[in-house]
């Protein structure tokens, strides 16, 4: 396997039939996933979007988060994962720095983000969920529902470059992190030897995307047919155990603030999440205290504590 979209063409051939990802009532198969990433790849061609080129996406997890990550993957083009809630003059300055052909984003995100938007830094194509106000230059297309065969193309090298992640920017500019397909392949060959996974897996995936972290959890239960169980609504704990529970998760992955906001303001102690096999932790220190009391409430699941940077391809260890 040489390419990132080998992972979902393979899923495909084993997995055809099986929830490739979920969010509340959206329930896509790996078939769907592959046939409306297919679809959109040709429309991301027809703005001429080729191999190499820069594809910026500013648009919050969810199925069509995933199919827009798989189309930049079969054309070979480079996704650049951009934060939607980061300060106002972030997306301005990531677009000036790596200068996409193409912008994907969700119109909220782009109503957000104008004030400080230089029109001179929009790409000459752009992808929207639905129309804005206020036209933009260049070509824009609604991203739709439409399905059909990937196009057919030569598999990227394994060298080549297939994402760039961006530092926060907190103590200077944004800083891209350039990933190669080699690099996202071996990372996400790593984890999942290391924490068993296979296609019985469901994930709760409450960490965004365009994090390396969140972003490992795409690629790896992709990689083994797996199910990308989504909820974006973690102001509302109870909520999230909820889909924890009626989606039978086996995995878990989070940061320290995660696991002390489920502890704290869920009923996670009352009810726990019986599917659970195993709950990831990285990203800054979950305190001996706090593991011993999560390993309580979850005590049929195995805690994995991780570190890793994003230049690492996320996870090292």
């Amino acid at each position: 396997m040489n390419s990132v979209w080998e992972i979902l063409a393979e899923a495909r051939a084993r997995h055809g039939g099986r929830e490739a990802v979920v969010q509340g009532d959206e329930r896509w198969s790996y078939e769907t996933l592959t046939l409306r990433a297919g679809a959109l790849a040709r429309r991301l061609q027809s703005l001429g979007v080729g191999p190499g080129d820069r594809v910026a996406l500013l648009w919050e997890n969810s199925p069509a988060y995933v199919q827009i990550y798989f189309a930049v993957m079969r054309l070979g083009a480079v996704l650049v994962a951009l934060n939607p809630v980061n300060e106002e003059h972030y997306v301005d300055q990531v677009l000036a720095d790596c200068t996409p052909s193409v912008l994907v984003a969700q119109a909220k995100f782009l109503r957000r983000f104008a004030a400080a938007l230089d029109p001179a830094h929009l790409p000459g194509g752009i992808v929207l969920d639905e129309p804005l106000d206020t036209p933009l230059p260049g070509k824009t297309l609604l991203l739709d529902s439409s399905q059909s065969e990937p196009p057919d193309l030569p598999a990227p090298a394994p060298d080549d470059l297939a994402m760039i992640l961006y530092t926060s920017g907190t103590t200077g500019a944004p800083k891209g992190v350039c990933l190669s397909q080699r690099n996202l392949l071996a990372n996400t060959a790593s984890i999942v030897e290391y924490l068993a996974l296979d296609e019985t897996e469901r994930v709760l995936v409450l960490l965004p995307f365009y994090y390396s972290y969140g972003h490992s959890l795409l690629t790896t239960h992709v990689a083994v047919g797996g199910c990308l169980v989504i909820d974006n609504r973690f102001g509302f704990p109870n909520a999230v155990l909820e889909t924890a529970r009626r989606e039978a998760v086996t995995g878990l992955p989070g940061v320290a603030s995660t696991f002390n906001i489920l502890m704290q303001r869920s009923r996670l102690a009352e009810l726990g999440i019986p599917s659970l096999r195993y709950f990831t932790t990285a990203g800054g220190a979950l305190p001996p205290a706090g593991l011993a009391r999560l390993r309580a409430m979850l005590p049929g699941a195995t805690p994995v504590v991780m570190y890793g940077q994003t230049e690492g391809t996320a996870r090292l260890s």
